[in-house]
């Protein structure tokens, strides 16, 4: 069994060990929840927002991790992840030689890494002047399941997360703002129905540096489309079950995959 947990919460602007002390708060809150639980039969996939360690910052120099064992933000999710036994992953600005990436951190309770770079970087805001784009799109094997982790803007394209994968869960992590909330509420819908998995939204809350505010409305949906828990505007973790009977039951009662079209994505600059 796999049960998700979504923190939402506020980021310090441009400051990774500001947002290290916060989120240790916050997980150690929700840590002292799953003591109770037993381990041996659940496994727990922690979420963060999307660039957790510095906020949607576009000028990464200074502030962003590097893909190095001795990176602090790489350190503390070690940490955290050895200590909690869960797995734990975000977005995180990060070096990796002369490039910068927005990618998605997956910690396992060993201490392993896996990662996404981000496909679709926001133009509006100069991401694809500051970033390189990713070219694959990956599945994490997580407690027996599959698991498609995608960042923010990604949401926009659905080729790009169409289930060919023979995925069970769709992540989304994010810093989503209020202008464009009811598009984030409508397309995490419509990821669910069209790919029949799993869809979980991470959005934060707050005003960046750049005075943009962002709304939360972090969410869990349902294969069927349904919401199964949403977080609203405020600071909370929310949390659910991924279940392999509801993932067959949609699929055998509505067997629609089958008949999606084929296609190759290419690989562009």
């Amino acid at each position: 069994m796999l049960k998700v947990h979504v923190l939402q919460t506020d980021l310090h602007w441009r400051d990774p060990i500001a947002n290290m002390v916060h989120l240790d708060h916050r997980l150690n809150t929700l840590e002292n929840q799953l003591e109770a639980l037993d381990t041996r039969l659940e496994t727990f996939l922690v979420l963060l927002p999307e660039m957790f360690s510095t906020g949607f910052s576009m000028d990464p120099e200074g502030v962003a991790s590097r893909w190095l064992r001795s990176d602090p933000v790489l350190l503390w999710m070690q940490r955290r992840t050895k200590a909690g036994g869960y797995y734990l992953g975000g977005s995180v600005m990060m070096r990796k030689g002369r490039r910068f990436y927005n990618m998605f951190v997956l910690c396992s309770p060993t201490g392993q890494f896996q990662t996404y770079e981000k496909r679709h970087l926001f133009g509006l805001a100069g991401e694809d002047q500051k970033y390189t784009k990713g070219h694959r799109r990956v599945v994490w094997e997580i407690g027996g399941y599959r698991v498609c982790p995608q960042i923010c803007y990604d949401l926009r394209f659905p080729v790009w997360s169409r289930n060919d994968l023979n995925y069970d869960l769709l992540v989304y992590v994010a810093n989503w703002p209020s202008i464009r909330i009811d598009a984030w509420n409508t397309l995490l819908l419509a990821r669910a129905i069209e790919n029949q998995a799993y869809v979980v939204g991470v959005n934060r809350i707050g005003i960046d540096g750049l005075s943009t505010p962002y709304p939360g409305n972090s969410q869990i949906v349902n294969p069927w489309g349904n919401i199964m828990v949403h977080a609203g505007t405020s600071d909370s973790v929310i949390s659910a079950v991924i279940e392999r009977n509801t993932l067959e039951d949609v699929r055998q009662r509505l067997p629609f995959l089958k008949d999606a079209d084929t296609f190759r994505v290419l690989k562009r600059s």
